[in-house]
């Protein structure tokens, strides 16, 4: 989870959002520390701060679900399945195929267009950086961004995907940007593109574990 990257590697995703990008709170999911204490003579623990993320990564904030914790994530033509009623209020718990699934092709639900009670309504706010955020990795195509911190601007949300021949288009959501939403991503993406190479060196000297 992003929660335990490095210093380095939190500045490094810092200077690539800058002050005008989401998410601005980035893996910031707490630990076993902060949220369930130790004893005045304990030490901090690796085992359960790692147990900890495992069950942020793969619950339902802080429930665990057998069978259902184990369908991925994924959005757009492969989003087959979800759930039916909520994981905290003690009932039970239906999944449902929402199309026609071929043999031997994997389930999916979907993390943000799930129409269940436990993440009703963040179609466009819990998008791809959030989903890295707080479950660690990096959603396969369709992508999804609300990307301004400043939330005034009131920019549309898009979603980029890829199609069978490898195209990669963009779809807005919620409205087409205006003049000034398309030079407001403009600025963004020649920022961004500036800061290539730097990026580059830094990520070579990071070091993985």
């Amino acid at each position: 989870l992003p929660a335990k990257w490095s210093d380095e590697a939190l500045e490094l995703f810092y200077d690539i959002i800058g002050e005008e990008l989401e998410p601005q709170y980035f893996g910031d999911r707490g630990s076993y520390e902060e949220y369930c204490g130790y004893d005045e003579d304990e030490e901090r623990d690796d085992t359960l701060e790692a147990a900890y993320r495992i069950v942020i990564s793969r619950g339902w904030t802080d429930v665990f679900v057998p069978l259902l914790d184990m369908i991925n994530h994924r959005n757009g033509k492969w989003y087959n399945a979800d759930q039916a009623g909520s994981a905290h209020t003690g009932e039970d718990i239906s999944v449902a195929a929402l199309r026609d699934i071929e043999e031997g092709e994997q389930i999916y639900n979907s993390y943000n267009e799930c129409p269940d009670t436990d993440c009703h309504n963040i179609r466009l706010t819990f998008a791809t950086p959030e989903i890295l955020s707080d479950y660690g990795f990096v959603e396969q195509y369709p992508r999804r961004f609300n990307i301004a911190a400043d939330k005034e601007l009131d920019l549309p949300v898009f979603e980029v995907d890829m199609d069978e021949d490898g195209e990669v288009g963009i779809s807005w959501l919620n409205g087409e940007p205006d003049e000034d939403d398309i030079e407001w991503f403009r600025e963004q993406l020649e920022r961004l593109v500036d800061l290539e190479e730097e990026v580059k060196e830094r990520l070579e000297e990071l070091e993985s574990h």
